[in-house]
């Protein structure tokens, strides 16, 4: 990642890296559970790309979840290899376990 990126240039990059690795991935979001009616939280448009399937996950259920699972839960949600790609953008955490450790899946 480019020190100084926009989130748009980032957007980018990400895009272009999946699309060079992956054909047709199943991706996985965290954390898309939409808080304001007017503003989706999931990153879909990142993938205008074919995928096989695009899920969409939070720990509470409501608008854009499709699954409701806790992040720190799922592969016992979903099994272990289920998903080439996993987007965590919109991810908080009352655990003191930070975000970004996927160690404890």
């Amino acid at each position: 990642m480019r020190i100084g990126s926009t989130v748009s240039d980032r957007a980018a990059i990400f895009r272009e890296e999946a699309g060079k690795r992956f054909f047709e991935p199943r991706v996985l979001e965290i954390g898309t559970l939409r808080w304001d009616e007017q503003f989706p939280t999931h990153h879909r448009s990142w993938f205008p790309l074919p995928v096989k399937s695009y899920t969409m996950t939070d720990i509470s259920a409501g608008t854009d979840v499709d699954i409701v699972s806790d992040a720190h839960d799922l592969t016992r949600t979903f099994g272990f290899a289920a998903f080439e790609v996993v987007i965590a953008v919109s991810v908080a955490t009352s655990n003191g376990v930070r975000c970004g450790d996927m160690s404890a899946m």
